[in-house]
């Protein structure tokens, strides 16, 4: 895909200053994988609610996207979420966990694909990767990504910012049950276990987003405790929910 200095410019500026992920998001693809993002409706509603967090508008900052499997969330929420935050601000803290060791890794080694890519980086020359290890991501700026998997261990590592008025990181959660596990009273209580005695604790400030990407697996699922505990944003509580 090629641009135009001009036009290199002027999307330089609108990115960084209105945020648009989708925007973003159409265009890496494109540069990364050759071909079109197609956008479906649910996309534009996923878009919304990212965008709002972007703005620091969000009024509770914790989104959760119930969607079914194969409609690209983790491509626009997680992967494309996590690269375009770094371009708004390079000294973002983000984390991101997902109870499959392997899809940590594989988002880890796309989103470097997209920070490594020629469109990023005329984009954004300013950020660039100092440190990529396995799994973990470093800006020039000291912006960092740290993952792992759900139930791994998290030490020494927080996101966000304390006292932040505009977005400075975020926690990305991906599916933090597998399928297969869902029926399993002892594995959901311990990956319920793990946010609230162990996850919480890494959020800098009680306002660092946290964004939570799942299919609904069970009742008493991730999703569904964090319901049960702190409710929607419609009863008062703190998650704003876009299921399908």
């Amino acid at each position: 895909m090629e641009f135009s200095q001009s036009e290199i410019k002027y999307l330089r500026y609108y990115l960084q200053n209105e945020p648009d992920i989708l925007l973003f998001t159409k265009l890496m693809f494109k540069e990364v994988y050759k071909r079109d993002f197609l956008i479906n409706w649910h996309h534009k509603d996923i878009a919304n609610k990212l965008n709002s967090v972007f703005r620091y508008e969000h009024p509770t900052n914790r989104v959760m996207f119930n969607i079914p499997p194969r409609h690209t969330k983790t491509e626009l929420a997680v992967i494309n979420f996590a690269t375009y935050g770094f371009s708004i601000n390079p000294y973002s803290e983000i984390m991101h966990l997902s109870a499959s060791d392997e899809l940590v890794r594989r988002n880890i080694i796309n989103m470097r694909k997209i920070m490594d890519s020629d469109l990023y980086r005329s984009l954004f020359p300013e950020i660039l990767l100092s440190d990529s290890g396995s799994g973990k991501m470093t800006t020039s700026q000291g912006g960092t990504l740290y993952s792992a998997p759900f139930l791994g261990q998290i030490t020494g590592f927080g996101c966000g910012k304390l006292q932040a008025d505009h977005f400075a990181g975020a926690m990305l959660i991906d599916d933090p049950i597998k399928t297969q596990d869902a029926l399993s009273q002892a594995i959901r209580e311990k990956v319920n276990f793990a946010w609230a005695n162990t996850l919480v604790s890494r959020l800098n400030d009680e306002r660092t987003p946290v964004i939570v990407t799942a299919q609904r697996t069970h009742e008493h699922d991730f999703c569904g405790f964090l319901l049960e505990k702190e409710g929607t944003i419609e009863e008062g509580g703190k998650w704003d929910v876009v299921k399908y």
